[in-house]
């Protein structure tokens, strides 16, 4: 007597989706200049050099230098901000970015704008300077 076929393999389980945000804030913050002793971000505890605005102010921002770049009280809170902030910009929340590629985001995020600063950005996410940024969520 032969034993009974065994019963069809379940269909295999898509892999969680993971989000890209976490990289793309350590691009922009690498891409920024990296977090070092004595530059802007670490003085003011801003990873990403995010500009001081009522909106910045609702993400922790306790204040602002000179340059308008916010100040957070500590690093985890600058970089949870910058990641909000990243969030917020690919759900299309955040005007200059609605439906833009990562080139364009930067473009209107990065003072001066450059190549090379897109491109840091890309290679930290491992993607093209062309992907949507809805695609990063």
């Amino acid at each position: 007597v032969l034993p009974p076929p065994a019963p069809p393999a379940p269909f295999p389980i898509p892999p969680a989706h993971v989000s890209r945000i976490p990289a793309w804030s350590k691009g922009i913050e690498q891409a920024e200049g990296g977090y070092t002793k004595g530059n802007r971000q670490e003085i003011n505890r801003n990873p990403g050099n995010i500009k001081y605005s009522s909106y910045t102010a609702t993400l922790g921002a306790t204040g602002k230098d000179a340059g308008n770049f916010c100040i957070f009280p500590d690093y985890a809170t600058g970089m949870k901000a910058l990641q909000q902030f990243l969030t917020d910009a690919a759900n299309g929340l955040l005007v200059p970015y609605h439906s833009c590629t990562l080139r364009q985001f930067t473009k209107t995020y990065a003072m001066p704008p450059n190549d090379n600063y897109v491109n840091i950005v890309a290679k930290m996410i491992n993607c093209s300077p062309d992907i949507s940024i809805k695609e990063l969520l």
